[in-house]
């Protein structure tokens, strides 16, 4: 089982990614930084020695949420919205890839932008910044002509060159 576990900011420390990953009965797919959280997505496996470890070490999450492969939600635009609103930036672009796999035309290129976008974000979370992915993001965004307020946001945000 995939779970997606978020503890609050100010719980962070530079070793947690290390101490983490050393947590047996679980594998660790990724710890992200958001301004708002710390992001630890984990498959377990039925065992819940791996989730008393790190209540140990971060206490009990904020949120928790069970990630299905291929799941979209029935609103997935609006879901994305809120995601992002909260900070939870992986969420938002794994929410946003599915509906991108299914649409055509203008509005696959318009989800592909912002999938780019929230991907630079997401590397920036991990602690490891792509310069040529942001680039990337930048120019497909500013190609978009629209006056969407998350479009504009995701610009700002990226060319702000922090996190």
């Amino acid at each position: 089982m995939r779970l997606l576990l978020g503890y609050p900011k100010d719980r962070w420390r530079p070793d947690l990614r290390d101490e983490v990953k050393k947590i047996q009965d679980m594998r660790v797919v990724d710890v992200r930084l958001t301004r708002r959280w710390i992001e630890i997505d984990v498959i377990v496996g039925g065992q819940e020695e791996g989730e008393r470890m790190l209540a140990e070490l971060l206490g009990e999450p904020a949120w928790r949420r069970t990630i299905e492969v291929g799941e979209m939600p029935e609103e997935p635009i609006a879901k994305a919205l809120d995601y992002y609103g909260e900070d939870r930036v992986w969420e938002a672009y794994e929410t946003l890839e599915e509906l991108w796999r299914r649409e055509e035309g203008e509005k696959k290129v318009v989800l592909h932008a912002i999938l780019l976008g929230l991907a630079a974000l997401v590397h920036r979370q991990r602690g490891r910044r792509n310069k040529g992915l942001e680039k990337r993001a930048l120019e497909e965004l500013k190609s978009i002509s629209t006056d969407l307020w998350p479009v504009k946001g995701l610009i700002w945000r990226i060319e702000k060159q922090e996190d």
